[in-house]
């Protein structure tokens, strides 16, 4: 039982700090220059991420754009092997005193 209370405790002195963090952040002059200085510093690097995620967007599309052509090829070549009595469709074979 004492366990539960403890997880309750630990997550709202958490929750307060968070919220004493944003707060000082965002609303003192001197955490707003913090946030300033910090972004001067990390906005070089920003673009170049942008510019990888949007490499690996693009790798991703190819990828999935040929593993569709594959799969529909695949299923071109298996529906010309299929025997003509066969490809009668599965309710009637299966289900047909239903």
């Amino acid at each position: 039982m004492c366990n539960s209370q403890n997880k309750t405790g630990i997550s709202f002195v958490i929750g307060a700090l968070v919220g004493a963090g944003a707060s000082f952040f965002l609303s003192t002059k001197k955490g707003k220059k913090y946030v300033k200085e910090a972004w001067k510093k990390v906005e070089p690097y920003v673009d170049d991420v942008r510019d990888e995620i949007d490499g690996a967007r693009v790798k991703g599309m190819d990828a999935i754009d040929d593993i569709l052509t594959s799969a529909k090829d695949f299923a071109e070549d298996v529906e010309e092997k299929v025997p003509g009595n066969i490809k009668k469709p599965l309710k009637r074979t299966f289900f047909k005193g239903v």
